[in-house]
């Protein structure tokens, strides 16, 4: 049988984890050439965005405000 693997990929307000916070979370778990499930979701950093994070990510201020906390995301990103 072939390992199931997952790919996961997060965009953050920056690169210190002391300073920055998350913003955004994507996972995809595939075995081979086959996509097996995918979850994604905007994270409200509280925290403003900055210009070029913004620009870099195509997030904005609005679309992280209005999303939940990290703390409430765990659950469903664990399943």
């Amino acid at each position: 049988m072939s390992k199931t693997y997952v790919a996961l990929d997060i965009e953050t307000t920056g690169l210190s984890p002391e300073r920055d916070a998350i913003t955004e979370i994507g996972v995809v778990k595939f075995r081979q050439d086959r996509v097996l499930a995918e979850w994604s979701s905007l994270v409200n950093p509280f925290r403003s965005l900055s210009y070029k994070v913004q620009q870099l990510t195509g997030i904005t201020q609005a679309d992280v405000d209005g999303a939940p906390p990290l703390h409430s995301l765990v659950s469903s990103l664990q399943d």
